[in-house]
């Protein structure tokens, strides 16, 4: 008897091309010998990574559905394994980013910078800034001008003055204070030495910039915690070229938290970060 022989009919474009079953009777036994195709990709197939190429324009997939599934779940794999190797590897920051994180952040080399010039810059006490502020600071009754021989300035940025909250309370600055953002300060010395106070005075906050001899008055810097404070210091003495400016310790918190005077406002608007470019 032969033996079947295999249907040798073209399937159609919409149907599998799998290799037909063939069987053969075995001259020992009666029984019937079956030959199943495998389903699976070869070995160095299943061990490539890539996925397998797609048909080229005008030509029919001649893929299984189990290859069509494989094909898809290489290709995700590989998007995300792209994705993954395209990643930031978290870039130090030069400033810790504006967001809504309730504390200030550092990175290292910044946390390094300030421990250094902690042993540089003059520091001085909430209380005995308040003492200095209000002793050197007149209102002459006769001519009803001001006269300020100390500043105040604040050193955060917009996302700072509105999450760093003081006593829960946004927006809120020493009474007096300044707002003068380290950002714009770095903008004003970033051309290294000491820059000329005649392009300095101009560019400063209002009522700096009406005083032609404010470079040589003292500034009291303050933050958020008092550590930003010494990189701002440290640019307005050796950039920019003020004579006398030293760190309020512990910054606005310390102040609040002894109950020295605050001002609180509903938005304070200054630069944003993109003008420092």
């Amino acid at each position: 008897m032969m033996p079947p022989t295999a249907d040798t009919t073209t399937p159609s474009s919409s149907q599998s091309t799998l290799p037909p079953f063939s069987s053969h009777t075995s001259s020992s036994s009666n029984s019937t010998t079956v030959d199943v195709p495998s389903l699976c990709l070869p070995v160095n197939e299943l061990l490539d990574d890539s996925p397998p190429s797609p048909p080229q324009k005008g030509q029919t997939s001649n893929l299984t559905n189990r290859e069509i599934r494989m094909r898809k779940a290489a290709e995700r794999a590989a998007e995300e394994k792209g994705s993954t190797t395209n990643a930031p590897k978290h870039p130090p920051s030069k400033h810790p980013p504006p967001s809504n994180c309730p504390n200030p952040v550092y990175n290292m080399q910044d946390l390094e910078r300030i421990s250094e010039l902690n042993q540089s810059i003059s520091s001085i006490s909430p209380s005995a800034a308040l003492s200095l502020f209000k002793s050197t600071n007149t209102y002459n009754k006769r001519t009803l001008e001001h006269v300020e021989a100390t500043y105040i300035i604040d050193v955060r940025m917009q996302a700072e003055l509105q999450f760093h909250t003081i006593k829960g309370r946004a927006f809120t600055l020493i009474r007096g204070a300044i707002p003068f953002p380290l950002h714009l300060i770095e903008k004003l010395g970033k051309g290294g030495g000491h820059v000329p106070p005649s392009d300095v005075i101009p560019q400063l906050p209002e009522p700096m910039c009406d005083d032609s001899d404010c470079m040589r008055k003292t500034l009291l810097v303050s933050c958020t915690d008092g550590k930003r404070s010494y990189i701002a210091a440290d640019m307005l003495l050796n950039g920019l070229g003020f004579a006398d400016v030293r760190v309020i310790s512990g910054g606005v918190r310390a102040w609040g938290a002894a109950n020295l005077p605050l001002i609180s406002h509903s938005t304070i608007e200054i630069s944003s970060d993109e003008d420092s470019d």
